[in-house]
């Protein structure tokens, strides 16, 4: 009996918190943790870090440049 009690408190915990996660992410806020490289949290939103998103950007052109070297040229 208090095993189902608790499953059902469970489940009702899973519902408002996604519930309350939805919301955010339907606001365009930040639903926590740490943002990625290259990003800041703002005012609870995601906004572009400007000096991390310079490293973003020459990583991809080295990315993108390495890539272009190991392509085998056409036959």
């Amino acid at each position: 009996m208090l095993a189902s009690v608790a499953q059902l408190e469970r489940d009702a915990i899973r519902d408002r918190s996604g519930a309350g996660m939805e919301r955010l992410a339907r606001h365009g806020r930040w639903l926590g943790g740490r943002p990625s490289f290259g990003y800041k949290v703002v005012d609870g939103k995601l906004a572009i870090h400007p000096e991390q998103a310079e490293i973003v950007k020459e990583i991809f052109r080295m990315f993108i440049q390495a890539a272009n070297k190991m392509r085998s040229p056409d036959i």
